[in-house]
């Protein structure tokens, strides 16, 4: 019984100890990535304005934290700044990621998780509220292309252009929504729901942060 209990105590640390370690390795399968790359495009393709903190969970349970983190929406591709430099993550080797969207307030939180909806089942979906009820942004971002006229030649110019669409899941349906207390009462199906969701939590569903 003693040598049983003694095994199993290695077994844990051995575990946590392999978890720690993981944390300060490189991410495997990721892609090393050329800032200066949009040079000549006007804007930005990121979702977030600045790098965010974010804890990345491995499909093999590993757990990287305090990574620095953001979505490129053109791309469609998860990027970590690195020591080495900002990578592109293979989004099929991960689970889910928790992204701390305030830097002073620890409780504002956004998620990409897996495997919501079987329409979201091969991606890491975006979730704003995680709760009963979900709601799920989804990011996109184009390249718009114009030109200027010169005399005798046209000079092209390069934009990105961003474009957000938002769903809620309940009660395992998808429906695309806006935000509005009339789309979020249809999407639920539960008007007296909807008021309650927002009397409580004080939302005028003017901005995602509600």
């Amino acid at each position: 019984m003693q040598m049983s209990k003694f095994v199993i105590f290695i077994t844990l640390v051995f575990s946590l100890t392999s978890n720690i370690l993981a944390q300060n390795l490189p991410f495997f399968g990721s892609i090393p990535i050329d800032t200066l790359r949009y040079q000549e495009i006007k804007g930005y393709p990121y979702l977030y304005q600045d790098w965010k903190i974010a804890t990345i969970y491995g499909r093999d349970s590993t757990i990287y934290q305090n990574v620095k983190f953001n979505f490129n929406g053109y791309t469609r591709k998860f990027e970590v700044l690195e020591k080495r430099g900002v990578v592109a993550l293979d989004d099929n080797l991960y689970e889910k990621i928790s992204v701390k969207v305030n830097d002073t307030d620890s409780t504002q939180q956004e998620w990409f998780i897996r495997g919501l909806h079987y329409d979201l089942a091969l991606i890491l979906a975006n979730v704003l509220y995680n709760r009963e009820i979900k709601l799920i942004r989804d990011f996109r971002v184009r390249i718009s292309e114009s030109a200027y006229e010169m005399p005798a030649q046209s000079i092209p110019k390069y934009k990105f252009v961003p474009s957000r669409q938002y769903a809620i899941l309940y009660k395992s349906k998808l429906q695309v929504i806006k935000f509005t207390k009339k789309s979020i009462g249809k999407a639920l199906g539960d008007k007296v729901l909807v008021a309650t969701l927002v009397n409580e939590n004080k939302l005028d569903l003017a901005s995602e942060a509600d």
